[in-house]
């Protein structure tokens, strides 16, 4: 906290306040000393990766995230490869103040029926969005932030390029294993039918407040 670093449009921004873990880095809040933008940075922390490819895949992937401009899509605004910073590698994202899904759903009050379309409205272009770019791969409540009415999907810490001619150079990590489609338990080759799985389950818990039961595995 208090640590400085450079953002967008080489402004200088301060840390303010830790916001959480991510899937891959912690989030902090900062502010920008000249114009006052609030933004949020993630850590990458490149070092505990083993090899020097997984580095460039997980920076080539950042670096993908920040071609999505979609209104559903938590907009990556600047990346830094660590080569030039007190902090290592960082992204800077848009930084949206009102909470994720998941917290709405375990208050454990029904949405209203018009209000959990809009939701999965939302959502759905979102994924559309990002899968013109890149597999997400860990599509989850907790990845869907609240900005005022609006849904916004983020968190592209294991995103994977939709392009399989660019395979050898992304990031492979784990996807949360509430959320995984079948193909994932097998190691078979992602494609964004494994986003699909993952929007579908989350439609099931807005409209139900509960996961899909499954079976048991022997």
């Amino acid at each position: 906290l208090g640590t400085s670093f450079v953002g967008p449009n080489s402004e200088v921004f301060k840390v303010t306040d830790f916001l959480g873990q991510g899937a891959f880095g912690e989030v902090y809040r900062s502010v920008g000393e000249i114009s006052g933008t609030v933004v949020a940075v993630k850590l990458l922390p490149l070092g505990a990766l083993a090899s020097s490819e997984s580095k460039i895949a997980l920076l080539n992937e950042i670096k993908t995230a920040q071609q999505i401009k979609h209104p559903n899509v938590v907009q990556v605004l600047h990346v830094n490869d660590g080569t030039s910073s007190q902090i290592g590698p960082y992204a800077v994202m848009e930084y949206v103040s009102g909470g994720n899904l998941a917290t709405v759903l375990r208050a454990g009050t029904q949405i209203p029926l018009h209000r959990a379309i809009e939701m999965m409205i939302d959502i759905a272009q979102g994924a559309r969005a990002i899968n013109e770019k890149l597999i997400h791969r860990d599509i989850k409540p907790d990845n869907v932030l609240i900005e005022t009415s609006k849904l916004k999907i983020g968190d592209f810490g294991i995103s994977k390029f939709v392009d399989e001619s660019t395979r050898l150079y992304t990031f492979k990590g784990a996807q949360h294993i509430r959320y995984m489609a079948p193909e994932g338990w097998t190691n078979q080759t992602n494609t964004i039918k494994i986003d699909v799985y993952s929007v579908g389950l989350v439609f099931y818990e807005i409209l139900t407040l509960k996961h899909p039961p499954v079976a048991a595995r022997n």
